[in-house]
């Protein structure tokens, strides 16, 4: 059962993928802070990335250097695509994992996301809990606006799942690890969530706001170009501009 602490784990794509690195370091950076900066117990943050990456300080992290063959993703967005993204965010999850073996909740966060300051607290209350899944959250982009979702965010965003470790099934060592648990289990934040129900263990809707999807920065994994475009294929018209805000009011998330 769970110890009631939090681990957040973040794998960071091959630098030789990412078209602008500076940027993408900068927007990790935002991420590791939302993650230490928790009003609960401190929670460990792993940053998973390939041995010798460019990597700023990044205070409150554990580095976990991945020694991974850099495997260029397919360049449409499809199913071979998506299955690339998998697989390599999987196994650079599981590393980290695999050598950290933590005793309580883990959520896996993408690596240009923002997570709850509550979360913490949240798992050290309920340390015997399965896990929860973040069912409301907000999606921003770099301009203005801030869209927010009171439903469904764990259908969009990967920052998505909260689970306690006893569940994943983590590996001893990474030979002992099946690609395809890997890719499901810590690639897919649908597919982990239904793989848990399946198993009678499922995951309970966070009762707060729980991360903020960034998106359209030109150097993230999503196809999805803004908030508006966001807004216009997961909403009816009609229920767009209510929720919508000012990027000011990212609240909590804001540093």
């Amino acid at each position: 059962m769970g110890c009631g602490s939090t681990t957040f784990v973040i794998a960071v794509p091959d630098q030789r993928g990412v078209a602008d690195w500076a940027k993408a370091v900068q927007l990790l950076r935002e991420t590791t802070d939302s993650c230490v900066r928790q009003i609960g117990p401190r929670p460990i943050v792993l940053v998973a990335a390939s041995r010798g990456a460019a990597l700023p300080p990044l205070p409150g992290v554990e580095l976990v250097e991945i020694d991974r063959e850099y495997r260029p993703l397919p360049p449409m967005w499809d199913t071979p695509r998506q299955a690339a993204i998998r697989a390599d965010k999987g196994a650079r999850i599981a590393a980290a994992l695999t050598q950290a073996q933590p005793c309580g909740h883990v959520m896996v966060v993408d690596w240009d996301d923002l997570v709850s300051p509550r979360i913490a607290k949240h798992v050290a209350e309920n340390p015997h809990a399965n896990g929860w899944f973040v069912e409301s959250g907000l999606i921003f982009d770099t301009g203005p606006l801030v869209l927010t979702v009171p439903e469904g965010m764990n259908r969009l965003c990967g920052t998505t799942l909260i689970i306690r470790s006893d569940l994943m099934s983590i590996p001893t060592t990474l030979d002992a690890a099946d690609d395809q648990w890997v890719a499901s289990m810590y690639g897919s934040h649908i597919r982990a969530r239904q793989i848990l129900s399946d198993s009678g263990n499922p995951l309970e809707p966070l009762p707060f706001h729980g991360a903020a999807y960034r998106v359209g920065t030109g150097v993230n994994g999503s196809y999805r170009s803004s908030v508006i475009r966001t807004a216009l294929e997961i909403l009816p018209r009609r229920r767009i501009f209510p929720r919508l805000r000012p990027r000011l009011r990212l609240g909590e998330f804001s540093a």
